[in-house]
């Protein structure tokens, strides 16, 4: 997906918000007009979702581990997303951008395509 280099320079601070827990629902509200942003908003908001549930799936041993597990792999992939959007890239998360894409809703590109006016 490409996106002009303004779009990436203009979105660029939202986007590095998209991957810090709860404040990825900033750039996936007030963003929507930025696809850069947009985007990575929405990987950002399923990732803290995955978060979220292995949070409160808190059960005595095997839940310890598996949250642990489940937290060091967002924040690998948090981190990683951080460094796409610092080079002005874009990055899809393998199967949880395409669960974003259905969760959260339209592809950018749909969305700007249908604001045009």
């Amino acid at each position: 997906m490409a996106y002009t280099p303004e779009e990436i320079e203009e979105g660029k601070s939202a986007a590095i918000l998209a991957y810090i827990p709860f404040l990825c629902l900033i750039p996936l509200v007030k963003w929507r007009e930025n696809r850069f942003a947009y985007d990575h908003a929405r990987q950002g908001t399923a990732l803290f979702l995955i978060e979220l549930v292995a949070a409160v799936l808190l059960i005595p041993g095997l839940a310890l581990l598996l949250v642990k597990l489940v937290l060091t792999a967002a924040i690998i992939v948090a981190i990683i997303g951080l460094i796409y959007v610092m080079q002005g890239q874009s990055f899809k998360i393998p199967y949880i951008g395409e669960w974003a894409d259905r969760l959260i809703g339209k592809d950018s590109d749909d969305y700007h395509q249908e604001n045009l006016f």
